[in-house]
């Protein structure tokens, strides 16, 4: 009997929406996966979702005092990096709460597969998870 064990401690969030994509593709009209658990409209969004909060982070983490024209007072410097510093903070947190929530859908989609696969490995496969 073949069990699933998907490296998501050691996949980047990329990496994850990757494996997101595959899955969802694999398991999408599979007739071996009639009625996944969670939906696969759910896998899907949350890693579109995922991947729109990597780009937000990047974009705020690029994000410069030195970016205005004008010169800042140095007030006005501490004030802008405060602001950013913020910025950075909430966005990598929405980022890992995305990741998670699809970590989990990710292993809520793997018990599902390994339960109605009854651990056939060639039935895994056939779901992306390999």
């Amino acid at each position: 009997m073949t069990t699933i064990k998907l490296p998501l401690a050691k996949l980047s969030p990329e990496k994850k929406i990757e494996l997101a994509t595959t899955i969802h593709s694999a398991m999408r009209g599979n007739a071996h996966y009639p009625e996944p658990t969670p939906p696969l409209d759910e896998l899907i969004s949350t890693a579109e979702e995922l991947n729109q909060a990597i780009t937000h982070t990047a974009q705020v983490r690029q994000q410069s005092i030195f970016d205005e024209p004008a010169l800042l007072s140095p007030s006005e410097i501490i004030a802008k990096s405060a602001r950013i510093y913020k910025q950075s903070k909430v966005a990598t947190a929405r980022q890992e709460d995305f990741e998670d929530r699809l970590d989990a859908i990710l292993a809520q989609l793997a018990s599902y597969v390994e339960k109605v696969s009854g651990g056939d490995s060639a039935k895994i496969w056939s779901a992306g998870m390999c």
